[in-house]
């Protein structure tokens, strides 16, 4: 890991890690954080936010199964919550009225990268809280992974297993959406 994420993520305390195999990338070791601090964008790759409607939250179901942290991929010259908000609308019509980080995910390489590859070793998604304002179904994109989404009840959400930290930071989001403005 470089000087600067260290530098970043020395404060913060983990409080979920995982290994998994992401396809195409390989064996993937997976650190949770709570954090309303922006790391630097060079070590993001992606955005994501959980999205709170009073008591319900966005549940996106894709072909692999459902989770409620819909986003994606920064593109050239995005901020990460610009590019938080162009993929949440995308893959579930919704946008958002506010919005605040709350944690990332720290991805690492556990094997060496191959030749390439086209990623960092260390790279970071930013995870946001937001409140849902106007549905745009024309906006949705329905050719991609995502195969649906709907705001369900947050207590059939907590019956739910979810992936890594997603426990974490719908309570991190239910909390940081009841005080915004």
């Amino acid at each position: 890991m470089d000087d600067g994420l260290e530098k970043f993520l020395s404060p913060l305390t983990v409080f979920e890690e995982e290994t998994q195999i992401w396809p195409p990338l390989g064996t993937m070791r997976i650190r949770c954080y709570l954090t309303d601090k922006m790391p630097p964008v060079r070590y993001v790759s992606s955005a994501r936010a959980v999205v709170i409607d009073g008591d319900q939250v966005l549940l996106v179901q894709d072909r692999d199964g459902v989770h409620i942290i819909p986003g994606g991929k920064l593109e050239p010259g995005e901020s990460p919550e610009e590019a938080m908000r162009r993929e949440v609308i995308e893959e579930t019509g919704w946008s958002l009225v506010f919005c605040t980080p709350i944690g990332v995910l720290h991805f690492t390489h556990v094997r060496p990268m191959s030749e390439g590859q086209g990623t960092q070793p260390d790279f970071l998604q930013v995870v946001y809280a937001g409140i849902p304002g106007k549905y745009h179904p024309e906006l949705r994109e329905t050719d991609g992974y995502e195969i649906g989404a709907e705001f369900v009840s947050i207590d059939q959400v907590r019956q739910m297993t979810l992936g890594t930290g997603q426990e974490t930071y719908i309570e991190t989001a239910i909390k940081a959406t009841s005080l915004s403005p």
